[in-house]
């Protein structure tokens, strides 16, 4: 877990970010290749989950321009 840019959050401070569940891996995938196919194949390891609140967004731990938000539900 770490203190991360949250680009869907509102305000320039850095989020709780958490790895990803394993019922978030299929939707995660689904999203962020739907936006970065070149990401194939989908590595549920080398993602993160931002904790505030209702955000939804996953995104790379090491490239956090790189990822989308997960569907309403997860």
């Amino acid at each position: 877990m770490a203190w991360v840019r949250c680009p869907t959050c509102p305000g320039s401070d850095l989020k709780w970010f958490q790895d990803l569940e394993e019922k978030e891996y299929g939707p995660a995938e689904a999203v962020v290749l739907a936006l970065f196919p070149d990401e194939m194949p989908f590595r549920p390891t080398a993602y993160q989950r931002c904790t505030r609140g209702s955000c939804r967004r996953v995104q790379r731990k090491d490239r956090w321009k790189t990822g989308a938000s997960l569907p309403e539900g997860l």
